[in-house]
């Protein structure tokens, strides 16, 4: 029963809800300054990343703030739902660390947290079975997929284009890779193994 809202950033300081029918504000948020915040929907919760290094999950309703959950490492690119979890990758692009966190959607507690190889490149993505997550940049960059109930470490292979700007698809059993190039690439999600 969530009333119909866009959710819009205000000056790059503020997230407004704005009531579909009627066009007026139904909450702002407050406090800090988001400096282009990164969201994703899950349900009645709206996850939002910024620069701040933290995640806060707001009531879509009320606007009012469920959780935070911080870490030293700012977290990197917009959070992934996996189930119940939320998936996010923490590190500074050029530092040698980086960690990937599964915490509880609802209460905000932490699950699992598992090290990268190397910093995130972009946002993670959850698959029916697997986590990925892109790290490193340039020619070390990897694609690393994570077991989602424990965050087993699965598989690493060489990142396909993610930490470009490339866009992915799941199709099945493949994950399907659309760089800003306009090179497209099929990774098999159990193995890793390139397809084509």
């Amino acid at each position: 029963e969530l009333p119909p809202v866009a959710i819009l950033c205000e000056a790059g300081k503020h997230l407004v809800a704005l009531d579909l029918r009627t066009g007026a504000p139904r909450w702002r948020s407050r406090g800090r300054g988001l400096n282009a915040p990164r969201v994703q929907r899950a349900g009645r919760v709206l996850l939002v990343t910024s620069a701040e290094g933290a995640i806060d999950a707001l009531d879509i309703a009320s606007g009012e703030v469920v959780w935070r959950f911080s870490e030293s490492l700012r977290f990197a690119g917009t959070p992934a739902i996996w189930g119940d979890r939320v998936v996010a990758a923490s590190g500074e692009p050029g530092s040698s660390t980086g960690m990937l966190h599964a915490i509880e959607l609802y209460s905000g507690k932490p699950i699992w947290k598992r090290e990268l190889p190397l910093p995130p490149s972009g946002a993670p993505i959850a698959t029916r079975d697997a986590l990925l997550v892109p790290t490193g940049g340039s020619r070390e960059a990897r694609l690393c997929a994570f077991e989602p109930q424990r965050g087993a470490a699965r598989w690493s292979c060489h990142d396909p284009g993610l930490d470009n700007g490339g866009k992915a698809l799941e199709v099945d059993d493949t994950l399907i890779v659309n760089t800003p190039s306009g090179r497209v690439s099929a990774i098999e999600l159990e193995t890793g193994r390139t397809r084509w």
